[in-house]
């Protein structure tokens, strides 16, 4: 008797096991991926890889903060003097900006091949997919406050820093939109091949329709141009670093667009990844 209740115990719970949600799944995904042990592994495997990256470099990551620096001092110098800007204030403007763009672009080019290059290892381990797309940010998030803490130091160099209270709080603003635009790419990577080198030469377009290199103010008398340069996610998402590491540009930043894009693209990526969840093992 106590054999046959065990055995219609254990059918019964792969009956609900089975019959479970996909939103119910996604879920209790999120929620084991935010579980100290979990964050521990991620902090963990991110800084492995960037550790197994710079193995043989002395410097490390600090290459790719130099390469910034110099080539934010070549544009500076050359556009400085072809848009007629103050130098000083021009290298500030672009400094800033081509560091949020690195950050950028990495994310969301590691992001086409997080989940196609780690399915073999969610198969084997049985890891979340929420775990891959968590570590990806993590390890750029980690880049990003690398170079952050030497842009401070130019920028106090330069005499163009004034940090904040609220300064913390306008860094994290952007991130998660990046997450959510981050699972979409992954998603959408891991089942078409065609699609990472469309974000890759999406990013090289984006680059010069962002205010990195010109500004909004550029579009004075163009009115369209410039609402439509203002309501770029990608600009409201720089506007909010640059106000990090001085609070003049707070002035430009406009929470109601940023709010939007959170719903946005949240709904999108959970909606998304609702549809594929049960199908994205299958595409390695």
């Amino acid at each position: 008797t106590l054999v046959f209740c065990l055995r219609r115990f254990k059918m019964k719970n792969n009956y609900f096991t089975t019959n479970v949600s996909d939103i119910q799944l996604i879920l209790n995904e999120i929620k084991c991926c935010f579980k100290i042990q979990e964050l521990k592994k991620i902090h963990f495997i991110a800084l492995s890889e960037i550790k197994l990256k710079y193995r043989r470099s002395i410097i490390g990551p600090l290459w790719i903060t130099l390469s910034i620096l110099m080539y934010t001092l070549g544009i500076s110098f050359f556009f400085s003097v072809v848009l007629n800007r103050d130098f000083q204030e021009y290298v500030s403007h672009v400094c800033v900006g081509i560091v949020f763009w690195t950050f950028l672009t990495a994310s969301f080019l590691e992001s086409t091949s997080s989940l196609s290059h780690d399915l073999s290892s969610y198969k084997a381990s049985r890891v979340s997919y929420t775990f891959f797309f968590l570590k990806n940010f993590y390890k750029n998030l980690i880049y990003l406050i690398h170079h952050s803490l030497y842009l401070i130091l130019f920028l106090f160099f330069i005499g163009d820093l004034d940090l904040s209270l609220y300064s913390i709080v306008l860094f994290l603003l952007p991130l998660p939109i990046i997450l959510n635009i981050q699972i979409m790419i992954s998603i959408i990577s891991s089942r078409y091949d065609d699609f990472p080198p469309i974000i890759a030469n999406l990013m090289q377009l984006l680059f010069f329709t962002v205010p990195i290199l010109w500004g909004v103010n550029d579009l004075d008398g163009f009115e369209i141009f410039k609402k439509i340069a203002e309501f770029n996610p990608f600009y409201q998402m720089l506007i909010s670093f640059k106000s990090v590491f001085n609070m003049k540009y707070l002035v430009n930043l406009n929470i109601g667009y940023i709010l939007i894009y959170y719903i946005l693209t949240s709904g999108i990526a959970f909606w998304l990844f609702r549809k594929t969840y049960r199908r994205i093992s299958n595409w390695s």
